[in-house]
């Protein structure tokens, strides 16, 4: 049985598995994320989880932030992890462990994942949205992955969900209540509680309580969300959107995006072309990306 070893280098923690071509799980880890001002001591990090898979894996399959050209396996950008940008991240990983290592970015990879064996795998057209730390995701259209012109479609952070002509990025998605911190931090602000304090496990449990703070700012988040797919779904026409990260565990986010849209399209359907698209939550969350870069590992492999 083949088995590979798929690292999924995010800001907080890398986590790593290794796993056989049909994406199960044979072993999970995972160690802290390193912050540094260059990229060795993120190659020392690696050092640590590589060598003991070493002799037992076909390859290294590698999920991170980014504009990235998968084919070379250069980092132009790296999101929170500045150390590697402007690094040629696959051929730092075959010259130090001497294994083939493809790369691909984290949105992407989470797209991959619901297009292979997720709630997009009997759909042609769809988008992923992954509400994290930023707004990231992937685009699939007629059963491709969108990549665009420059590796950088789907970075949903930049949408511009609100307009402000002073500032464009006051009314970036991510800027306005659109990923879990938007709902953090003005609960904590609005309850004058310290912000280190509260997290998304308090803030969900006083929406339950019938909290009219967290109701506000939690409607606010709904309406960007809804806003994001009706501008999207004037572009690409696709016929669904699936809502990933941890946040999208809340059965509440889900429904009220869904009823967001349907409200949308019931009140303006006699003026919006467009059908109304599905809004699922995607199938896989915590192992998505590990999952997708697994499957992009195969894909460039069998390019190659």
């Amino acid at each position: 049985m083949k088995q590979y070893l798929v690292i999924d280098i995010g800001g907080t923690a890398f986590k790593y598995a290794l796993m056989d071509a049909e994406a199960n799980f044979i072993e999970k880890g995972e160690i802290p994320a390193v912050h540094a001002k260059d990229a060795e001591p993120f190659f020392e990090a690696m050092a640590t989880i590589v060598p003991q898979y070493k002799d037992r894996i076909e390859g290294i399959a590698l999920s991170m932030p980014g504009r990235l050209d998968r084919e070379k396996g250069y980092a132009y950008t790296s999101g929170a992890l500045g150390y590697l940008s402007n690094t040629d991240v696959k051929g730092e990983f075959e010259k130090r462990f001497g294994i083939t290592t493809f790369i691909e970015n984290d949105g992407k990879a989470a797209c991959l994942a619901e297009m292979w064996k997720g709630n997009l795998k009997d759909v042609r057209d769809g988008v992923v949205l992954i509400l994290g730390t930023g707004i990231g995701g992937g685009i699939m259209l007629n059963r491709q992955l969108w990549r665009g012109w420059n590796g950088a479609a789907g970075e949903f952070s930049v949408l511009t969900t609100d307009f402000h002509p002073a500032t464009l990025a006051a009314g970036w998605w991510a800027n306005i209540n659109g990923t879990p911190s938007g709902l953090v931090h003005p609960y904590a602000k609005a309850m004058n509680l310290p912000v280190e304090e509260v997290n998304g496990k308090i803030f969900f449990q006083a929406l339950h309580k019938g909290n009219d703070k967290a109701k506000a700012i939690f409607d606010t988040f709904v309406e960007n969300a809804v806003t994001a797919i009706y501008d999207l779904q004037c572009v690409l026409d696709v016929q669904k959107y699936c809502i990933g990260g941890g946040i999208s565990a809340q059965d509440i986010l889900i429904d009220s995006i869904r009823q967001g849209v349907d409200a949308y399209y019931e009140k303006y359907q006699h003026m919006i072309p467009m059908c109304k698209p599905e809004v699922d939550r995607c199938q896989f969350n915590n192992d998505a990306n590990l999952i997708g870069a697994l499957k992009n590992f195969f894909d460039l492999s069998e390019a190659a």
